[in-house]
């Protein structure tokens, strides 16, 4: 089971994790205004993690309660753990965004995107 801060704020539906760019961030010597041949290194990526799914609920009020928690955690640092077990140890959740309105079927859900960082 997935969860940050403790909290299972991804398993009410489905939802995937996808970490990157890792390594190192470059630039052409050229495009930094410099005439030498070759790479500059300018540091390391952030580490960022996304994760993309969507929230379902049995009714309005519960999807609700859902959106409400996922919320309250941005600006926070904590633990991210996927369902695979993978674990980012202090990842502050950046960004929370819904791919539209809530939708109704036999279940009301929201499509998502959280992204998180190492900041």
């Amino acid at each position: 089971m997935s969860s940050f801060n403790g909290e299972d704020l991804f398993g009410s539906g489905p939802c995937t994790f996808a970490s990157g760019p890792r390594g190192r961030q470059w630039a052409r010597a050229v495009d930094l205004g410099t005439s030498d041949p070759g790479l500059t290194v300018l540091g390391d990526h952030t580490l960022a993690v996304e994760v993309r799914g969507r929230l379902t609920a049995a009714s309005a009020a519960a999807l609700a309660a859902l959106t409400d928690a996922l919320e309250d955690q941005a600006g926070n640092k904590g633990d991210l753990i996927d369902d695979a077990g993978r674990t980012w140890e202090g990842i502050t959740l950046v960004e929370v965004v819904y791919d539209g309105p809530p939708e109704v079927g036999r279940v009301w859900s929201v499509g998502y995107r959280v992204l998180l960082a190492m900041v």
